[in-house]
């Protein structure tokens, strides 16, 4: 009967050992960029974002963690020149702004659905803001049906609404980082004179 207790007690003990050690087995942003097999929908987003690991990586540290809204291959495959030369560019910083531009400033908690999304937005002036200055509107119902990203600009002290794209799938949730795929390419025009600038440069070579 004691020794039952025991070991009981030692049971009890070692899941709450468990339950207090973080586990080692959770993948990090840069695992997931390196590893690989790489979600085949997204590759070409996560090849870009590769590049950049170490701002990634500097960016996670500084905000506790980041969200990343990144276009699927089909969406690249409609400006492909703008996908080679961001791969090809030596400095990388017109790359960096790329990233920076679908880098959501949220809190990992609030970014794991759709849904604890808008809630934060709605906390937010009804936006969320990216690293590099965007803002953008969540739009949808959640995982009950579509759901979309939308650039929202500001004009006469007040969002309006721009381009939108599709959030397909679910969120992919790692240790650090929460990653969403979209179905366009959501560029400002200053960011997109800067990209189509450097495919410019590109074609002068």
């Amino acid at each position: 009967m004691v020794s039952s207790v025991f070991f009981l007690l030692y049971i009890f003990f070692l899941s709450l050992l468990f339950l207090i050690i973080p586990s080692s087995n959770a993948e990090t942003l840069n695992d997931f960029l390196f590893k690989s097999k790489l979600p085949a929908s997204i590759s070409m987003s996560i090849s870009i974002a590769a590049l950049e690991a170490d701002r990634i990586r500097n960016l996670a540290s500084q905000v506790n963690g980041v969200v990343l809204f990144l276009p699927d291959n089909s969406a690249w495959k409609t400006n492909r020149v703008a996908y080679e030369s961001l791969m090809r560019e030596k400095e990388g910083n017109i790359r960096n702004d790329s990233i920076l531009a679908v880098s959501a400033e949220v809190p990992l908690e609030a970014a794991q659905s759709v849904e604890s999304l808008q809630n934060y937005a709605k906390n937010n002036g009804g936006v969320i803001d990216s690293a590099y200055g965007t803002s953008y509107f969540i739009k949808g119902s959640g995982s009950s049906g579509s759901n979309e990203l939308c650039l929202a600009e500001w004009i006469k002290n007040e969002y309006v609404e721009g381009d939108c794209a599709s959030i397909v799938g679910s969120a992919i949730k790692l240790e650090d980082a929460v990653i969403y795929q979209v179905n366009k390419l959501l560029w400002t025009e200053a960011l997109e004179e800067e990209i189509m600038g450097l495919s410019e440069g590109d074609r002068d070579l």
